[in-house]
């Protein structure tokens, strides 16, 4: 494997007991070559590993997903779920990180990423799995596919103009003329 096993994407922390890593290859000993997300507190390690090992020499969009609300943490690669795991630590509680890389890892022994990166995005939330999907070029924007949304005031399954002139027709009704 180029660049040797354990190479992160990403790594913030405060040294090898505390931090929260995206590595391109897991280097367990049970570990395929795959993805692997994880949060480490207190020398207590939670998260995922993707079932689906990345490509080498071909771009591919990689994100991992923390959902505060349910605890459940995500892998996707190229608009695709590939691992989720429970993660209930939380980024906060790795307090005020000092050592934070891309493409180096915490733990001296662990390969450099070789590879590029083109864009690094952090939220404030969790994305839905729409918003995964589209940042990954899968979809259309506010293409809703199925998924239950208060937007989509036609119902047709679409957040788009068409739902617009429902809410502007609505909107000029209520606010601008009020009925007597």
């Amino acid at each position: 494997m180029i660049g040797g096993r354990w190479q992160r994407l990403f790594d913030f922390g405060n040294g090898t007991t505390d931090y929260l890593m995206l590595a391109a290859f897991d280097g367990s000993p049970t570990g395929g070559g795959t993805p692997r997300f994880h949060l480490r507190v207190d020398d207590a390690q939670q998260g995922p590993s993707s079932d689906v090992p990345l490509k080498q020499h071909e771009w591919q969009h990689v994100t991992a997903r923390l959902n505060a609300d349910t605890s459940v943490a995500t892998i996707w690669i190229n608009g695709v779920k590939t691992g989720e795991a429970l993660m209930t630590h939380r980024p906060r509680d790795l307090g005020r990180t000092g050592l934070n890389y891309f493409g180096k890892s915490q733990w001296h022994g662990d390969g450099t990423y070789v590879g590029r990166l083109d864009e690094f995005r952090l939220y404030r939330r969790a994305l839905t799995d729409l918003e995964m999907r589209y940042l990954a070029g899968l979809t259309e924007p506010y293409a809703n596919l199925g998924e239950a949304t208060a937007s989509d005031l036609n119902t047709d399954g679409r957040v788009d103009a068409l739902d617009l002139e429902i809410l502007t027709d609505a909107w000029l009704q209520e606010t601008l003329w009020p009925s007597p």
